[in-house]
């Protein structure tokens, strides 16, 4: 995670931090990973969510929990992620982008097929709880 969160910081994708971006025109494939007009960027499952396709290989696809985690930092951010819930519900929460948090569930399902919805959003949760903490005990 350490070296996606470095190549992330290194790359400036389509002018967002993240390394994500929407679009509202779609390939002709309808699978996660088709790609876009260009080379650099690929649609997430049906959604109009684009990720860089360098940083997507890079994820961590051995283990459910992992591969989540690093697919919502990549598309949210630690920032994002930091202030905001799936709610939006709490202290000043933002609500997460809905189109990508089911850009995230439909993928994590497509790699790891089986897996509930229950448990991707747990550990979505978890994730914004945990850059939360970070943040707050982490001095800048």
């Amino acid at each position: 995670m350490p070296r996606l969160v470095a190549t992330m910081k290194t790359d400036n994708i389509s002018g967002s931090s993240s390394g994500c971006s929407s679009s509202s025109g779609h390939g002709d494939s309808q699978q996660t990973g088709r790609k876009t007009g260009s080379n650099d960027m690929m649609f997430l499952g049906n959604s109009s969510v684009q990720v860089s396709t360098r940083l997507f290989q890079r994820l961590g696809n051995r283990r459910m929990s992992l591969f989540t985690k690093e697919l919502a930092t990549l598309i949210f951010g630690k920032e994002t992620l930091a202030k905001s819930t799936l709610t939006g519900k709490g202290k000043t929460a933002e609500t997460l982008d809905p189109e990508k948090v089911n850009a995230i569930i439909d993928t994590v399902r497509e790699t790891f097929p089986g897996t509930e919805v229950s448990a991707i959003r747990a550990l979505l949760r978890r994730k914004c709880n945990n850059e939360s903490y970070n943040t707050n005990v982490t001095p800048h």
